[in-house]
């Protein structure tokens, strides 16, 4: 049996060393050139969102012609231009339940969906006037129960 030296000892210990290292660097625990990675800390606020419920609203189409709006600027109370997706509510419903730029979710009938306040109608009860273009023929009205999400 031949005896160990400390040279053996040493070498033996390197190659520990080398190996375990390695290891490491395969792995991926340490890198050769290690890039300075970029920590995004997302902080979740929680969302309150206040609503009204209110049943019975007259839910209506309007289309911007000189006819049902008395010019066809296409203009809304708000000062943009009138598109898909937005409503004209009735004064009483502004005065007491919603502002421009809530958003109104209609619950049902054809026009079911969720529109943005940007306009107001000429009526005096409790109405919502969904937008059309110009040459869509829907013509409707009809109750339904509204949810109103405040901004």
């Amino acid at each position: 049996m031949e005896k160990i030296t400390l040279n053996d000892v040493v070498v033996v210990i390197v190659l520990l060393l080398f190996g375990f290292a390695m290891g490491l660097l395969v792995t991926g625990i340490i890198t050769k050139h290690r890039q300075p990675q970029e920590v995004i800390r997302i902080i979740k606020a929680p969302v309150i969102i206040r609503y009204d419920t209110i049943n019975d609203v007259i839910v209506t189409v309007y289309h911007p012609t000189i006819k049902e709006c008395g010019n066809n600027r296409n203009i809304t109370s708000t000062g943009e231009i009138g598109r898909n997706g937005t409503v004209a509510v009735s004064q009483k419903l502004l005065n007491y339940y919603c502002n421009f730029g809530d958003s109104i979710k209609i619950l049902s009938g054809i026009l079911s969906g969720t529109y943005l306040v940007n306009d107001r109608a000429g009526a005096k009860g409790l109405l919502i006037d969904v937008w059309r273009n110009v040459g869509d023929n829907t013509k409707m009205c009809y109750k339904s129960k509204v949810i109103i999400l405040k901004k």
